[in-house]
């Protein structure tokens, strides 16, 4: 990492790193660029497999459906949801999409380790289960694969080559502007993790970088405008984000369990509450301003209500972990294979002795019943799947442990500059959205990913002070 012009704090993770470590532990001639690729590639590859079997899901239809009314004209029933930039290229390259998703994917994560100088040590084991998730994620239908390669690519640009001033900054901001083009919560992601690495350069923790983030502000507020053109000549008014988002807070209401509003966390259910005042979906302008309306009115009027959603929301966000490819899914695609498969999951974790707590809150809440029968092959692809997910929501809880551990010595934790700045950023927009919003798996591998990669900058510093 490059320190010049730094101030006297400027230390560590501030100063310019070794050369990558060939001999680390008692492990000769470990090469940890080559083992990372290998494993990256490697679980890239069956996961990509298992979503091309599977196909895109529900929820990805409407990202079709918009891209293919951009580009071909077909009917859109809600033009502003969601953004356009993943719906264009779904549309566009079908089946290809989670290929290229999971090329770019690999490739960025390489070259980020690389930039970020992190292979001066021998990846954690936190580390490589984190790899995992971000695998199964790249290379999903989800538009959340692209936007977290973007967003990790701006920030090894930015740490690599941000003393080239604007040039560095304007390539950074477009990136972030790409983003934002596919997922709406850039528009908060962004300007915080702007404010944060400046805060650190103003105490003297990173080399001042001023021209920089000026020329990524500049280039990101100009990508701003392609949806801010569309949708004012779509709704007739601007609309920074997309036409769904209040709809999903008002729903999101229903995970507190038995609530006296008699609302469900279910996208069925808000779907039937906006066909009683005549809208076919709730992701219209229309319904999204109708929920809005109900959902301030219950925060305002039931502040006690609200506070409890907030600690149902935090707690689903910690109880759902990253996301985990459904392999369930080989063992029967139809509605009675997956509520069977998924009370065989819940019987697995019962039968192994397993507290119930490391299961998602719906598979918790599902009634009790008689055992499942299932065949052998479809208790080996269940027993595959529980064990990955709990795994991976382990990962998640020792993530935020960590991080929480490792605030208690600030002063050394602030020497790392742009990835504490994304890790406490990506982490803090994450529980925003599971307080007020809904949590999702795919949002919690983001804040996984980022806080791996600071870890291991942290590893390595303690291996450089160590040799």
């Amino acid at each position: 990492m490059s320190s010049a012009g730094g101030k006297s704090k400027l230390s560590g993770a501030g100063a310019q790193a070794a050369p990558q470590a060939r001999d680390i532990g008692s492990v000769k001639s470990f090469q940890p660029d080559r083992f990372l690729t290998v494993w990256l590639i490697g679980w890239s590859f069956v996961f990509l497999a298992f979503h091309l079997w599977v196909g895109p899901e529900e929820l990805h239809r409407s990202h079709i459906v918009l891209g293919r009314h951009l580009l071909f004209g077909e009917p859109a029933e809600n033009p502003a949801h969601p953004m356009f930039g993943y719906a264009i290229i779904i549309a566009a390259l079908g089946s290809w999409t989670p290929v290229l998703s999971a090329v770019v994917g690999c490739v960025v994560f390489l070259l980020a380790f690389r930039w970020l100088e992190l292979g001066r040590a021998q990846p954690s084991l936190l580390f490589c289960v984190a790899t995992v998730a971000y695998s199964g994620m790249i290379s999903s239908w989800n538009d959340h694969a692209l936007w977290l390669s973007l967003v990790l690519l701006a920030l090894a640009v930015f740490h690599k080559h941000s003393e080239r001033g604007a040039i560095a900054g304007a390539i950074a901001g477009l990136l972030w502007g790409l983003a934002y083009n596919i997922r709406p919560e850039t528009l908060l992601l962004f300007p915080l993790y702007l404010a944060l690495q400046i805060a650190l350069e103003a105490l003297g923790y990173w080399p001042s970088r001023l021209k920089c983030h000026l020329a990524a502000a500049a280039v990101f507020a100009l990508c701003l405008v392609p949806w801010a053109i569309y949708t004012t000549s779509t709704l007739g008014k601007y609309e920074p984000s997309t036409t769904h988002g209040w709809s999903v807070a008002y729903y999101g209401l229903g995970l507190v369990p038995d609530n006296t509003y008699g609302i469900v966390a279910k996208d069925e259910w808000v779907f039937d509450r906006a066909a009683e005042f005549g809208e076919a979906s709730p992701w219209s302008d229309r319904a999204n301003e109708h929920f809005r309306e109900k959902f301030v009115g219950i925060v305002v009027s039931d502040p006690g209500f609200f506070l409890r959603r907030i600690g149902w929301g935090l707690d689903s966000f910690i109880r759902g972990g990253p996301y985990v490819p459904d392999l369930r899914l080989l063992a029967g695609q139809d509605a009675d294979d997956q509520s069977r498969l998924r009370y065989a999951s819940r019987d697995l974790v019962d039968w192994i002795g397993l507290p119930r707590w490391l299961l998602s809150t719906s598979m918790q809440r599902m009634p009790e019943q008689s055992p499942a029968s299932t065949s052998g092959f479809a208790m080996l692809v269940v027993a595959g799947f529980v064990l990955l997910t709990i795994v991976l929501r382990l990962a998640l809880v020792a993530a935020i442990g960590q991080m929480a551990f490792a605030s208690l010595r600030p002063s050394m934790l602030l020497r790392y500059g742009p990835l504490l700045a994304m890790a406490v950023s990506t982490m803090a927009v994450t529980l925003l959205v599971a307080a007020v919003f809904l949590p999702t798996p795919r949002m919690s591998t983001v804040p996984l990913v980022f806080a791996v990669f600071l870890f291991q900058a942290m590893r390595c510093d303690r291996q450089a002070r160590r040799s």
